[in-house]
């Protein structure tokens, strides 16, 4: 149960780090006294910077105040070049190298929600080189982006990557960036030869080739907007894909389309998408898709649907082993900025106290 849990507030990316037995990470960590302003008591070995940083978000997109203490944790589990791991027990050693083998060293995921979340408290310099360094690690040959540097590119990652760098200053450079990573995700979008209702989601990599709901969510959310959410003028218009003989009868417009297939997805499944694992509804991926939609103005009676099922599941969804989760606590701020939602009650759970008091 806490594996699954842990990756309720991940990417599929991170979820494939951890199954891939022992030689993925380490020994779990717990924390020690150099984690003080971290977020959750939970072992951080695999999500310490990735919960610490939707934490971070969802507080300032509540218009919450954010510890120093919490802001001074993430900046010194920077690593020199700007990137970041999942967690580093001693902020005095070098980072690791990373090594997409073996699922080690520093990786997309975490560097894009620190840098989301050190934009948002104004630690513009630290932002910048760790979207610097995503830049970087962008794959040449198709354009996504891969969890370890040099590793195979997936939708998980590249949705992350390309929102962190959607919310950064515009430049030609994050132009070409964002423009690479569309097309890499219209590769992986599912057409005619999918089921109808599967049309326009996306899949994890290109082979196999099938629906994954939280790379749909996560790769709509770089599509459209940045963390914390905001409204965008993306197109989102001529999301139908049409066929013929099995072959689309023209170009589908990308973000159109992964909307559409989106809210099909969430209508099937009772307003919350399965997860990918398996395991159930995915009040994660549910809340990614509704941070999309929100910023894309589009589906409002549709996305209050989801909202309210997000509202019964957000006990269970911000609790794991009986205590907090920071990870989801935050994920839950932000889509209650993004939905006008109260966050001192957000289905019955006082959003704000519970990150706070989880703080170390």
């Amino acid at each position: 149960m806490k594996f699954f849990k842990a990756l309720a507030v991940g990417s599929l990316a991170a979820g494939l780090a951890l199954s891939f037995g022992s030689s993925a990470a380490a020994a779990p960590s717990l924390p020690t006294a150099e984690d003080t302003g971290l977020y959750g008591s939970q072992d951080p070995t695999f999500d310490g910077v990735f919960r610490q940083g939707l934490a971070i978000s969802g507080l300032v997109a509540a218009d919450r105040k954010v510890s120093q203490s919490s802001v001074s944790w993430l900046l010194n589990q920077q690593c020199s070049d700007g990137s970041f791991q999942a967690y580093r027990t001693d902020t005095e050693d070098e980072c690791s190298v990373p090594d997409p083998e073996t699922f080690t060293g520093p990786d997309t995921n975490s560097t894009a929600l620190a840098a989301m979340a050190l934009r948002a408290t104004g630690e513009s310099k630290a932002s910048k080189s760790a979207v610097a360094w995503l830049r970087d690690a962008q794959n040449d040959a198709d354009g996504g982006f891969p969890f370890i540097k040099g590793g195979d590119s997936d939708a998980n990652s590249t949705g992350l990557a390309l929102a962190a760098i959607r919310g950064a200053q515009s430049s030609s450079k994050n132009k070409d960036v964002l423009k690479r990573g569309q097309k890499y995700l219209k590769g992986l979008m599912l057409r005619c030869s999918s089921p109808k209702d599967q049309r326009g989601l996306l899949s994890f990599q290109s082979d196999p080739k099938v629906l994954n709901e939280l790379a749909s969510a996560q790769g709509a959310l770089g599509l459209l907007t940045s963390l914390p959410s905001s409204p965008t003028s993306v197109s989102t218009k001529g999301g139908a894909i049409k066929c013929s003989n099995g072959k689309t009868t023209k170009k589908p417009k990308l973000t159109a389309a992964l909307l559409a297939g989106l809210k099909k997805q969430l209508k099937k499944n009772n307003w919350l998408l399965p997860s990918s694992f398996g395991s159930g509804p995915d009040v994660s991926a549910s809340s990614y898709a509704v941070l999309a939609m929100t910023s894309a103005e589009r589906y409002g009676k549709k996305v209050k649907k989801v909202l309210k099922q997000i509202k019964n599941n957000a006990a269970d969804f911000t609790q794991t082993d009986g205590a907090p989760s920071a990870g989801a606590l935050g994920t839950l701020l932000l889509v209650s900025a993004a939905t006008d939602s109260n966050p001192r009650s957000f289905g019955g759970v006082d959003l704000v106290s519970e990150l706070k008091g989880s703080v170390q």
